[in-house]
């Protein structure tokens, strides 16, 4: 396993074109463990390791942890030694690292596939929830902190977890939220500047509703499902969040370069498998809704400040040139209303877009399955021996063409 070490290092140093820094720094590690003959093996695999997660790389990083030298999926990352330590990410897990850059796919990869701990604590007692809200600023890294937040709460991720300043999540989350006008409202009034997290911001209001949640079902009963978890094969994990991700926001994700690579990989399934990813794209069709407004319940009080504001500009401004209350105060409630009937249709017709594009995607993928003729003419067998069974007819037709022409 150690003599692969050194492809999977030029594997991950040819993956970083464009950051000369990083490629100059494995170079002289990978030169420095040659001569010291592996003596300091663990430090190279730990940032070769802390590498794969920070750029994103999760062909390489599955590579990596496929030679087993990184023990403890749970435990600290560790590459460096000196007593005063200039990288931060040096102590995290490399659950919280992926966590603190915004890689979903690493999170769901080291979740699913390698079974890490969600709230693991690193060297500083931070949990991968806590190193979501600290969240790298540099977005050539990764964006997407607020699903990452959202995926950890989904899979068992504990909010009431401390940190070594006896801080939980949802506090660094309140601490480190910007200070704008609309957080100086009710509980965010009491946001502080000192210590700025990037996507604090983002992350805040899903630690709230989530808090607001274990609050409300606080008496009900805890119900759990299942056994344990089980990890699942690297193909198949990134199979099916690759179907999930094309299905939602078309485009190719989780190691494949294009949906039509995406799409070779689904024709090269067994029918057993197509049973289980018939599952996966069912599940990504939009849910049906049964008012008009239901699709873009989540937009309206966004849609209700603007038309709020459109209607109070109007008013002052016609208030200003005429001096007329009522004539201002009738102009701003039709400019309101307008606004709100324009704002409205816009964000519904955005939503039935998005919602038939899903529905184009998962008739796109169920098209590849090649199964779907034999087992349709299955169901239709066992539908008509179903009726026979019920007329009190002999199931087995092919004794009886007379049968067997009458039910077809």
């Amino acid at each position: 396993m150690i003599d692969r070490l050194p492809s999977v290092a030029n594997n991950i140093k040819n993956k970083l074109s464009d950051h000369s820094s990083a490629i100059k720094e494995i170079e002289q590690r990978l030169n420095l463990l040659q001569e010291q003959k592996g003596k300091n093996i663990d430090f190279f695999v730990h940032f070769l390791l802390k590498t794969a997660c920070e750029f994103n790389l999760l062909k390489e990083m599955h590579d990596l942890l496929e030679l087993a030298l990184f023990k403890d999926i749970n435990h600290p990352l560790k590459f460096e030694k000196r007593k005063f330590i200039t990288d931060g990410d040096n102590g995290k897990t490399l659950l919280g690292l992926a966590a603190f850059h915004g890689h979903h796919e690493i999170v769901s990869y080291l979740v699913e596939v390698r079974m890490a701990n969600i709230n693991a604590k690193d060297m500083r007692g931070d949990t991968p929830l806590h190193q979501v809200v600290y969240g790298d600023g540099d977005s050539s890294y990764g964006t997407a902190h607020d699903k990452v937040a959202k995926y950890l709460l989904t899979h068992g991720g504990d909010l009431s977890v401390k940190n070594d300043k006896n801080h939980t999540p949802y506090d660094d989350a309140k601490w480190c939220t910007p200070l704008k006008v609309e957080n100086m409202v009710g509980r965010r009034f009491i946001t502080n500047t000192g210590s700025l997290g990037y996507y604090a911001d983002k992350v805040r209001p899903i630690f709230e509703k989530k808090l607001a949640q274990l609050k409300r079902d606080q008496h009900l009963p805890v119900i759990r499902f299942g056994g344990e978890r089980q990890p699942i094969n690297f193909k198949q994990f990134c199979l099916n969040h690759a179907v999930e991700e094309y299905v939602k926001n078309k485009k190719a994700a989780f190691g494949y370069s294009s949906i039509e690579e995406l799409y070779k990989a689904l024709d090269t399934l067994s029918e057993d498998e197509w049973e289980h990813m018939r599952l996966i794209i069912s599940s990504q069709e939009p849910s049906p809704y049964s008012f008009e407004l239901a699709p873009i319940w989540n937009q309206l009080p966004s849609i209700g400040k603007k038309t709020a504001i459109t209607g109070i500009a109007t008013t002052l401004a016609i208030y200003y040139e005429t001096q007329s209350i009522f004539l201002s105060v009738t102009t701003g409630l039709l400019s309101a209303t307008l606004a709100w009937m324009y704002l409205k249709e816009k964000a519904c017709k955005q939503k039935n877009n998005e919602r038939s594009g899903r529905y184009e995607r998962v008739n796109e993928l169920n098209q590849h399955d090649r199964f779907f003729k034999s087992r349709n003419i299955q169901q239709q067998q066992q539908l008509r021996d179903i009726q026979l069974e019920l007329d009190g007819i002999p199931t087995n037709t092919n004794e009886n063409p007379e049968y067997k022409l009458n039910y077809r």
